[in-house]
């Protein structure tokens, strides 16, 4: 949240833009006009959905590389491969900022890019390291396991047969 708060305090239109949205919610009868705001309230609000995708993206929750093994056909990366069963690491932080996946402008927080195009947000989404909340013991553990795993595969390509996305991987065995 320290990421949300500071990047939405930071830039003058992007507070702008996301107070607009909820007083305009609250105008329509979205949003109660005082008091805590529901998850499901939140929900309706695309502008602060995507401030909070853009603040997990430039500055995700788990800031160590996640390790997952390389199929057992093997992998290439980057030119490079990699036998079944090596260890390889991703770290968040780096493919968070892959301008192929975020665009040129993937060092910069901007929240518009999750509202820019439907197909290119789903592409994204596909390539965070997100923290999934609290939905009962251990799903903070099961939620973060299941987006390395979406994010790996994604870059190993090897649930689906696709072509892996070229990073520079780095083995850890």
């Amino acid at each position: 949240m320290t990421s949300f708060f500071w990047n939405v305090l930071f830039d003058p239109h992007v507070k702008q833009s996301l107070y607009a949205e909820v007083q305009q919610a609250v105008r329509d009868g979205r949003l109660p006009p005082a008091g805590n705001v529901s998850w499901a309230e939140a929900q309706t609000l695309p502008y602060f959905q995507a401030c909070l995708k853009e603040a997990m993206r430039v500055r995700p929750a788990v800031g160590v590389n996640i390790t997952r093994l390389a199929p057992p056909e093997g992998c290439e990366l980057d030119g490079e491969f990699f036998p079944g069963g090596t260890r390889l690491a991703l770290n968040g932080w780096v493919l968070h900022r892959d301008r192929a996946i975020f665009g040129e402008d993937a060092e910069d927080f901007r929240p518009e890019r999750w509202l820019e195009d439907a197909e290119n947000a789903r592409r994204m989404e596909r390539y965070m390291f997100q923290v999934c909340g609290s939905l009962g013991p251990g799903s903070e553990l099961r939620c973060r396991l299941r987006s390395a795993e979406r994010v790996s595969d994604g870059i190993l390509g090897s649930k689906s047969g696709r072509k892996a996305r070229h990073y520079r991987p780095v083995a850890v065995d």
